[in-house]
């Protein structure tokens, strides 16, 4: 399956990665403490990052993409987000921007993506608020700890985006969820059900990690020739995963 980035001279591809490489830092530079900035590479999918700056969700060059990525590549169309909610498990709540890059060909190339942590942010605006606004309350917790997050006049999009830090802890999460949808335990399901399930592992770009027919059938209880067959069923059912 071809989820590759745009396929217009090499060089121009290769010139805008190492432009986007070095505006990295400068970016993440330019703006203060609590942001990530992230460049993906779309050819070097699933494993696409080649630049960071910024530590909120932990990873570094050469992890994966994430599920919201992983999604775009399998059907073939990337998008800008902007302004998204997501959740991370140790840097709390997330607004994020995701900019797709194109070449001159209108072809995509590379994802830059930018994260910021409300907990610190708002840990900022309490503590501002309480110099500035007569009888505010004074915040009882430093910054950097995770408040409750004030609510806001217009809310982003919430997203469950997944930050992983590697391919096999992206494919257990697009797996878990997979079979939590159907709502049914493995030992449970009947063939529908599993055929259900690898329908949405296709769909969430599942398919295009490493080892993933063997982590779905051992999950499932089937063997990697059943997952096949499935996914042709799929296939003939459905057409295509990626539209051209």
């Amino acid at each position: 399956m071809d989820v590759s980035g745009g396929s217009g001279p090499r060089e121009e591809n290769e010139v805008i990665l190492a432009t986007l490489a070095k505006a990295v830092d400068a970016l993440h530079g330019a703006v203060p403490a609590g942001v990530e900035v992230v460049l993906h590479d779309i050819g070097a999918l699933p494993e696409s990052i080649v630049a960071l700056a910024g530590h909120v969700t932990g990873r570094v060059v050469g992890d994966p993409a994430t599920d919201l990525l992983l999604e775009m590549a399998v059907r073939g169309r990337y998008e800008t987000v902007t302004d998204y909610v997501a959740q991370h498990p140790t840097a709390g709540t997330l607004r994020c921007t995701t900019t797709v890059i194109r070449n001159s060909a209108d072809e995509p190339v590379a994802v830059l993506c930018v994260n910021r942590a409300v907990a610190f942010w708002q840990a900022l605006a309490d503590a501002a608020a309480s110099m500035l606004e007569p009888g505010a309350p004074t915040p009882t917790e430093p910054l950097g700890v995770a408040l409750p997050p004030r609510p806001a006049a217009t809310e982003a999009a919430p997203s469950n985006e997944r930050f992983a830090r590697s391919v096999s802890e992206l494919a257990d999460h697009v797996l878990e969820a997979a079979i939590l949808r159907t709502g049914k335990r493995v030992s449970h399901m009947r063939k529908a059900d599993k055929v259900d399930v690898v329908r949405e592992l296709q769909a969430r770009g599942f398919f295009l990690l490493r080892d993933s027919v063997e982590t779905a059938a051992q999950a499932l209880g089937v063997s990697r020739f059943t997952v096949y067959n499935y996914l042709n069923e799929i296939e003939e059912a459905d057409g295509p995963a990626v539209q051209p």
